[in-house]
């Protein structure tokens, strides 16, 4: 199997896949009654799990596959995919902050 391929696949095990079932289970949560924060168009949620995956394919890739890399490039290339992949996580759990009726109730 070539290598991007095989870093493409483990990438959408990595983060296509959770990232796509946390937003189908976001979106079936009923509509909060307050929006902290301001929700995007559905497209540019999706836009952002293929950068992410896009880049995380990029990263093993390099990893992985190529030889004589230097370690210490290899961890802060580590490094930068990780803060990418919390970073997407948080922006797409934001959109879907607000305050629910149950809260309200309950304060």
């Amino acid at each position: 199997m070539p290598s991007w391929l095989a870093s493409l696949l483990f990438a959408v095990l990595v983060v296509t896949i959770p990232f796509t079932l946390i937003l189908t289970i976001m979106q079936r949560l009923p509509k909060a009654v307050v929006l902290s924060h301001r929700r995007w168009p559905l497209p540019l949620n999706y836009i952002l799990i293929g950068t992410i995956t896009a880049y995380v394919t990029i990263f093993i890739r390099t990893a992985y596959y190529v030889r004589g890399a230097d370690p210490a490039a290899v961890l802060m290339e580590f490094v930068i995919a990780a803060l990418a992949y919390i970073f997407g996580l948080v922006l797409s759990l934001r959109q879907f902050a607000g305050v629910y009726p149950e809260y309200i109730v309950t304060t």
